[in-house]
């Protein structure tokens, strides 16, 4: 009988330990050009098919996972909340985190306040910087119309080409401006680095052909070799690469 008991208490134990899968994790703010990211407290997280927990003092919290998620296994996170904040990536919500007990899974957050600020602040500058350039060109093609060295055509065919440009160019602003925004500072990279340089110089076609580098492979392969990351890999790849 008492084997019994202990045998069903362990069976229990058993149960409740494979059924406990916890995923640690931390939340903080992002990092700006002037201060360093800090843990937020009071962050609900939920994973899929779980419970809502709350991040601590210290930005720490615990997810109890699904009983049939193990080890190396993809999971959601299906909410991030926190008034007056959003998390840095927009996407995190579609994203696959692995279960791990040994690494934790940080969430970035970001101050909707500071969203706001700084993309009206950049939104501003570079529709300043864009109606300046305008300016300028349409008042040098009106001289040309002038002094008749263009014609009419001429002059209404580059007036539509710069009114294009310019709406092209409206397109960037919001998107540069939240891309700016939503820069984590604390792992601020070169190449984000002279993206975020770019923008806030107005320079926004610049800034979107960099963005548009880093899916480039011989970009990542270098990056890999400039942050000590798979650097045999990538020296590799590079021997054997024609550029």
């Amino acid at each position: 009988m008492q084997r019994t008991i202990i045998f069903l208490y362990c069976a229990i134990l058993l149960c409740f330990t494979l059924s406990a899968q916890e995923q640690e994790g931390y939340v903080r703010s992002s990092g700006s050009e002037k201060h360093k990211g800090e843990a937020i407290e009071g962050v609900v997280l939920r994973p899929q098919g779980g419970n809502d927990v709350l991040s601590d003092s210290i930005g720490h919290y615990v997810m109890i996972l699904q009983n049939n998620v193990t080890i190396g296994d993809a999971f959601q996170i299906v909410k991030i909340y926190k008034k007056g904040y959003e998390p840095i990536d927009k996407n995190i919500l579609n994203r696959h985190f692995i279960y791990s007990r040994e690494v934790p899974i940080e969430i970035v957050m970001v101050s909707t306040e500071y969203l706001l600020k700084t993309r009206t602040k950049i939104e501003a500058e570079a529709r300043k910087k864009a109606e300046k350039r305008y300016k300028t060109l349409m008042d040098n093609l009106k001289k040309e119309l002038k002094s008749k060295r263009i014609s009419n055509e001429d002059f209404q065919q580059k007036k539509d080409d710069l009114i294009k440009q310019l709406q092209m160019f409206e397109k960037l602003i919001t998107r540069m401006a939240d891309y700016y925004a939503r820069t984590d500072y604390n792992k601020l990279d070169s190449l984000n680095l002279e993206i975020n340089k770019c923008i806030k110089n107005g320079e926004l076609e610049k800034a979107d052909s960099l963005i548009n580098t880093k899916g480039d492979i011989k970009m990542r392969a270098i990056e890999n070799i400039k942050e000590g990351k798979q650097i045999k890999e990538a020296e590799i790849f590079l021997d054997n690469y024609e550029f």
